[in-house]
C-alpha cells in the first residue's frame, strides 16, 4: 500500500524536527536567548498543529488498524512498538510544554535556573528525537 500524502508530509516534518530543535538550541548556546525562545515557541506550535492534523486524518482514514493490515510486519510487534512510541511522544510533548512555559516565566522574572533548564532541555530533545525516529520507523513498517 502506498502511504497517503498527509502521512508522508507528517513523517518528513518529524524527520526534520530534531534539526529544527537543534538550530533553536544553538541560538541559546550563542546567547541569542530571545531568538531561542521565539523559535522554541514557533516549533512547538507548528508541531502541535502537525500532530493535531495527523490525529484527525488518521482517524478519518480508519486508524492504525486499517493501515497495519497491509503491512508484512508482525501485528504484535507493531502494536508494542506503537504503544512505546506514543508513550515517549506524550511524555516528550508534555515536558516540552512545561519547559517552554516555565522557562518563559522564569526568564521574564530573571530567575531562570540554567542548570535545570539545560538538563530538562536535553531530556526533551532526546525524547522528541527518539519519538521522531520511532514514528519514521512506523511509517516504513506500514508503507515500505
Amino acid at each position: 500500500m502506498q502511504a497517503p500524502f498527509y502521512m508522508t508530509v507528517v513523517t518528513i516534518y518529524f524527520i526534520i524536527l530534531p534539526f529544527l530543535l537543534a538550530s533553536s538550541i544553538f541560538q541559546a548556546v550563542k546567547k541569542r536567548y530571545k531568538l531561542h525562545i521565539k523559535s522554541q515557541v514557533a516549533i512547538f506550535i507548528l508541531t502541535f498543529i502537525i500532530i493535531l492534523y495527523f490525529e484527525i486524518m488518521i482517524r478519518i482514514e480508519g486508524g492504525f488498524l486499517y493501515y497495519k493490515q497491509y503491512s508484512g510486519t508482525s501485528e504484535s510487534f507493531m502494536l508494542i512498538y506503537l504503544i512505546i512510541h506514543i508513550l515517549i511522544a506524550i511524555v516528550g510533548v508534555i515536558l516540552w510544554a512545561y519547559l517552554i512555559f516555565s522557562s518563559i516565566k522564569a526568564y521574564k522574572h530573571k530567575n531562570l535556573d540554567n542548570k535545570r533548564h539545560k538538563l530538562l532541555g536535553k531530556i526533551v530533545f532526546s525524547l522528541i528525537t527518539i519519538s521522531s525516529i520511532m514514528g519514521t520507523g512506523m511509517y516504513f513498517m506500514l508503507f515500505e
